[in-house]
């Protein structure tokens, strides 16, 4: 085990806990983590930073701006395990994270996408902002799908937050597709602010929608210096027209139960059905 993942499943020796916090040592979480935070857990390119947006219009009944969000859903960020550059404040009301999974004392909400479309986004997205001599910049998308990111990959972080919440008490977990959000916003998003002890308004939910449109939230970003939103809407291409059939059927045997315990049809099998018939 590589010492950075030795570090994230470490808790923090009494001394440390009580001058740091228990979980000073997974720069994934703030280092203290109580019972009455909620956690937006997902992996990398997941829809978080929609749903980031999203919350905050509804919670603060306001157009997104990135300190208004960065106010009321922070993200936990912690590069070698220096304070957090997204602070908690009166405001926040959710804790945005791409942790694994790690038993803590905090409600959960897990938000999770169709593995194939996630890893396309997050390599265009590490494409644009990592460096020429960075190795994504010389792989192909089914190469990528095959290695394992800094979070590790998509389909155990998947099944490790899914097998994990089993486990829980029901109320203290909320497990959201991002499809379903895309598919029915409104209706998805009254069930996350309830979740999060708001009142679902109807007329709010549908002008915080309104106010986060991809494309509203595409030129917010730009016009902020790109990525203070985190490059909403990015990513154009489908997985379907980019990876060759044998890259598919590689990825999906790796990923493939991740893939079915989310409700994602593999191709593979569906293209193996249609030439038996």
């Amino acid at each position: 085990m590589a010492i950075g993942s030795t570090m994230k499943t470490k808790l923090a020796p009494p001394f440390v806990r009580l001058y740091r916090g228990r979980y000073f040592y997974n720069e994934d979480l703030l280092p203290r983590v109580s019972r009455d935070d909620v956690y937006l857990m997902n992996h990398p390119r997941s829809g978080s930073s929609w749903l980031r947006c999203l919350v905050t219009s509804y919670v603060r009944n306001s157009p997104i701006t990135p300190e208004l969000a960065a106010e009321t859903v922070p993200g936990v960020i912690r590069p070698g395990l220096t304070p957090p550059v997204m602070p908690k404040t009166r405001d926040t009301v959710l804790i945005r994270s791409h942790a694994a999974y790690t038993k803590i004392p905090a409600r959960v909400i897990y938000l999770m996408r169709d593995g194939r479309d996630a890893l396309l986004s997050f390599y265009w997205l590490r494409r644009k902002t990592e460096p020429a001599t960075s190795w994504v910049q010389s792989v192909s998308p089914g190469e990528f799908f095959l290695r394992n990111a800094k979070y590790g990959p998509w389909h155990e972080h998947v099944l490790g937050w899914l097998n994990g919440l089993q486990t829980w008490s029901p109320d203290r977990y909320l497990v959201v597709r991002y499809e379903d959000l895309v598919r029915e916003p409104g209706p998805q998003l009254g069930t996350i602010v309830e979740f999060l002890g708001f009142s679902a308004d109807p007329d709010r939910l549908e002008q915080a929608v309104a106010w986060n449109s991809k494309q509203l939230l595409s030129e917010i970003d730009e016009k902020s210096g790109g990525g203070a939103l985190a490059f909403p809407g990015m990513t154009q291409d489908r997985w379907s027209s980019v990876l060759t059939p044998e890259e598919l059927a590689r990825y999906e045997e790796l990923a493939g139960e991740g893939l079915r315990r989310g409700g994602y049809p593999l191709m593979s099998e569906q293209s193996a059905v249609a030439t038996s018939n």
